[in-house]
């Protein structure tokens, strides 16, 4: 019996705690638009900032809310543009892809070298010295960096 007080006590509180928070959850509620998520699934998830916004997130509510254009992610080229035009109802005009220009030709074998580099073979710690061992510092010093963390197979 000494018990039961205590019980009957923590229960009501219990069940008190649970209908404030359900009725706070029902006036704090934030309303989001279901474009954006749609949107965001549409693009390739690479968060590269290729289309001026710091990551497809960022970029999806930007279309949604601010009115940017539906072309703009080049990693996600003309494919991922139709299917955020076709969510949005509007039509895509296609931009044409880019390609870097490196002034060296930009190949490995295109530049010559200026050392002979016996580090540890990453292109990170080749740059660590006199911008890296090539005469170009704009061209590939082919120890592979950057084709290990590009997930978009751009390279």
């Amino acid at each position: 019996m000494e018990y039961l007080i205590p019980l009957a006590i923590f229960a009501a509180l219990g069940i008190l705690a649970g209908v404030l928070l359900t009725a706070a959850s029902k006036v704090f509620a934030v309303e989001v638009d279901e474009r954006v998520d749609a949107i965001a699934e549409a693009l390739p998830q690479a968060n590269c900032g290729a289309c001026g916004f710091s990551g497809c997130a960022d970029y999806a509510d930007a279309i949604v809310n601010k009115g940017a254009e539906c072309n703009l992610c080049r990693p996600g080229g003309e494919a991922a543009a139709k299917k955020i035009a076709e969510i949005m109802g509007v039509e895509v005009t296609v931009t044409e892809p880019q390609v870097a220009f490196v002034r060296c030709s930009g190949g490995c074998s295109h530049t010559p070298h200026k050392y002979d580099f016996d580090g540890i073979q990453s292109c990170a710690a080749c740059n660590r010295f006199y911008d890296g061992s090539k005469l170009c510092t704009s061209g590939c010093l082919g120890y592979g960096d950057c084709i290990k963390v590009c997930s978009q197979g751009a390279i």
